[in-house]
């Protein structure tokens, strides 16, 4: 357990460490651009719009480095994982159990990708048939109701 937490810690550390890097890189782009000409000076006198542009931009920047280096991490992690496992699954039993893993989950993807559409459509048309039907009779009980209540 020490192993996984070591690595999950350091994982952590470098996606900070990233993102960090991202931000500083960022926001002194965005700098230059925004000190360019006299952008500063027009957003400035713009007062009542735009409070504050330099904290809403730092705090936008820090949100986006860091959602971006999170979606890399959460996406590379894993296919790392798979390589490695399939790596080992090919030193241990040869290529072709990981050649016939990967081929059936591709071909099992594609047809669960062709199947879902249609019944999903299906379901849809289903579902709007009987809410119309539902929707028919609870106005009929409203309006009943209200007569009750008359």
């Amino acid at each position: 357990m020490v192993p996984v937490a070591c690595v999950n810690a350091l994982l952590k550390y470098t996606t900070r460490e990233l993102s960090l890097g991202l931000r500083q890189r960022l926001t002194e782009h965005l700098q230059a651009k925004y000190m360019r000409g006299f952008t500063f000076y027009s957003v400035t006198t713009l007062q009542g719009r735009s409070r504050e542009m330099e904290q809403l931009m730092t705090v936008d920047v820090d949100k986006f480095c860091l959602s971006l280096t999170e979606l890399l991490s959460n996406v590379l992690k894993p296919t790392l994982d798979i390589l490695i496992y399939a790596r080992r699954l090919q030193t241990s039993v040869g290529s072709v159990i990981p050649l016939a893993m990967a081929l059936y989950l591709f071909s099992s993807g594609l047809v669960l990708t062709r199947t879902r559409r249609p019944a999903g459509d299906y379901a849809v048309w289903r579902e709007g048939g009987r809410e119309g039907g539902r929707e028919g009779g609870r106005k009929g009980g409203r309006e009943g109701g209200r007569e009750i209540g008359r």
